[in-house]
């Protein structure tokens, strides 16, 4: 899933993407600490919320058109965790072959290129790091 922040192309591996909604209002948790945002009510469930254009650019998410929240399963203390995160700019879904693509699972980032671009592929687990670890 290919997204802008700043003036940055990131993308999420669809194997961590459940599914993409359009950004509705959520829960804002006090006192809290960027890039945790609060809370989402999405499916019953009350996902932590985080600002991925936070933890990677440094700037809070601006509400636009193309700003959606993705939901993605990720690991925390080796078991599932549903979290929900806020991306500008979410556009489309780019496809890598694995020799395009460079660094290991796990890394902060691993850079995907092709004759169509380039893009980092963002490690949740890396870029969320102690936001993770406290609000999920």
């Amino acid at each position: 899933m290919v997204f802008k922040a700043d003036d940055g192309i990131f993308g999420i591996d669809l194997v961590n993407v459940e599914t993409v909604v359009p950004a509705v209002e959520f829960e804002r948790v006090e006192p809290s600490e960027l890039p945790f945002a609060g809370r989402l009510n999405y499916a019953d469930k009350k996902l932590p919320l985080f600002d991925l254009n936070f933890a990677l650019a440094g700037k809070p998410s601006r509400r636009m058109f193309g700003t959606r929240y993705i939901i993605s399963k990720i690991k925390k203390n080796g078991a599932d965790a549903e979290v929900a995160m806020i991306v500008e700019s979410a556009s489309h879904v780019a496809e890598f072959e694995d020799s395009e693509v460079s660094g290991n699972v796990g890394d902060a980032f691993r850079i995907g290129r092709s004759s169509r671009g380039e893009l980092k592929i963002v490690g949740l687990e890396s870029a969320l790091g102690k936001s993770l670890e406290k609000y999920a």
